[in-house]
């Protein structure tokens, strides 16, 4: 996948106005046992950081409605990007009821959470998040994008969590370490930038393979052709 090259200076523009040393969660493409989860975590995050933001964005746009009666339910304070595409500094949970704008909000998080992982749905893109550097959280049902999140755990760009309780101690633990999150952060992004190309590569081995298969059988496809 390609990273827009403006996409950084998007996210700091963002971050600004909601104000730019809060420590953002980032959660994309969650599913409603995601949100339950998340949605608990981030109550028991708060005493420790009060100015954390939420940001959810959403597997389908029609619980997009649902998501916000949610939010709410647990109390916390709600802004939608159909309000804007920046919250204000008093939201606690910034809800992107919108398609195609989940690249733009990942680059603006500090820690990433992949939905459709903490319910046995098998996961969602675990390469977005990881291509702009994000330290990448994901629940215990990843069946979908094993192949692609093994190797990241392996190198220490990603972590699982279990539950609720998982979550917060990991997010304070990263929220509290800068560090932490860099060395996390990079080590995803190293995992994709040594992956990339590889489809392309593929393609042009199995393009001269078929070429040398052709040209060693060439009379004879052409006698049977003729015949």
């Amino acid at each position: 996948m390609a990273v827009p090259g403006d996409i950084a200076g998007q996210a700091a523009q963002l971050r600004t106005q909601w104000g730019s040393q809060r420590p953002v969660l980032v959660a994309g493409s969650t599913h409603e046992a995601d949100e339950a989860v998340l949605l608990e975590a981030f109550h028991k995050l708060l005493p420790l950081f009060p100015d954390a933001l939420l940001i959810l964005a959403p597997r389908h746009p029609e619980r997009f409605a649902r998501t916000a009666r949610s939010v709410e339910a647990a109390g916390l304070r709600l802004w939608q990007r159909s309000q804007g595409a920046a919250c204000p500094p008093e939201a606690q949970c910034f809800l992107i009821d919108s398609v195609g704008e989940l690249l733009r909000y990942y680059a603006c998080a500090d820690v990433a959470f992949v939905g459709g992982t903490l319910a046995p749905i098998g996961g969602h893109n675990v390469i977005e998040p990881a291509a702009l550097g994000k330290p990448v959280l994901v629940g215990p049902h990843t069946d979908a994008v094993d192949e692609l999140l093994r190797p990241m755990l392996d190198a220490g760009g990603a972590a699982r969590v279990r539950d609720a309780e998982d979550l917060a101690r990991r997010l304070v633990e990263l929220f509290g370490d800068q560090q932490a999150r860099l060395d996390m952060g990079g080590a995803a992004r190293a995992l994709v930038e040594t992956g990339r190309g590889t489809v392309r590569r593929t393609v042009d081995i199995a393009s001269r393979l078929l070429a040398r298969a052709g040209d060693a059988a060439g009379p004879a496809a052409l006698n049977s052709e003729s015949d």
